[in-house]
């Protein structure tokens, strides 16, 4: 009968779950090199980039981006369910930005959504808003 080998860990390899808090962690510091106002602006980004992939996700089902975020959680009018393979997202997960303002689905070309939050001044078009189109 063979026995089982038990070989030890190379302690010096990190493991898939530290390389993941890693790679998470070079995004969000990639995200708040960008700008050394706050920590604000770093979630914001944090969050863009979640809604961003939920969008990502939405468009290979469906064939194109949705027209707000809303479209992520519930089906959107005329669509059948076995197109819209949703929700995307839990409804309880779609943040407001840290201004406790909604973020915004903008415009896209159909390669790429934007999304954007008002910053700050909570006011659109402004120098503090706050996208993935930088």
């Amino acid at each position: 009968t063979r026995r089982p080998v038990s070989v030890p860990r190379d302690s010096t390899r990190p493991s898939a779950r530290h390389t993941a808090a890693v790679r998470g962690a070079a995004i969000a510091s990639q995200y708040c090199a960008w700008t050394s106002k706050d920590s604000r602006f770093c979630a914001a980004f944090a969050n863009i980039r979640m809604l961003s992939d939920a969008c990502k996700a939405y468009k290979l089902d469906v064939g194109f981006f949705p027209n707000s975020l809303n479209d992520l959680i519930v089906l959107p009018t005329g669509m059948n369910q076995n197109q819209w393979r949703g929700p995307y997202l839990d409804a309880r997960t779609i943040p407001m930005d840290p201004w406790g303002q909604p973020f915004v689905v903008g415009a896209n070309n159909g390669e790429r959504v934007l999304i954007s939050s008002s910053g700050p001044d909570r006011q659109a078009g402004t120098n503090d808003d706050v996208s993935n189109d930088r």
